[in-house]
């Protein structure tokens, strides 16, 4: 079954999930970079989700944590043939549970 995709533009967005599951493990976040748009969808999650948006800043998109949360962990790299670039697994840090999205880049929260 297909997830829609929810189009985001340039809005900020929010969005909440658990960071550890009893069946599912640790939550991870699939993310597709290109020039100034990415795509993200949920991995072991029991709530899925794909989001497509846009970046203003064309030379650095940051991927970082606030609030004394661990780095998140970027595990695994792969090439996406679906919007043709690579895309990124990327792990949540221990305590999170939200993802902020703003044109500068995405930020995990407690």
């Amino acid at each position: 079954m297909d997830i829609p995709t929810v189009e985001v533009g340039y809005r900020e967005i929010d969005i909440p999930f658990d960071a550890i599951d009893r069946d599912y493990g640790r939550a991870e976040f699939t993310l597709c970079l290109r020039p100034a748009q990415w795509w993200l969808y949920t991995v072991q999650q029991r709530v899925k989700g794909a989001w497509h948006g846009l970046y203003r800043k064309k030379n650095h998109f940051m991927i970082c944590s606030f609030e004394n949360l661990d780095e998140p962990h970027v595990w695994s790299t792969h090439w996406c043939s679906t919007h043709r670039t690579a895309c990124i697994a990327i792990y949540v840090p221990d305590g999170s549970s939200q993802l902020h999205i703003d044109s500068g880049g995405f930020s995990f929260w407690p």
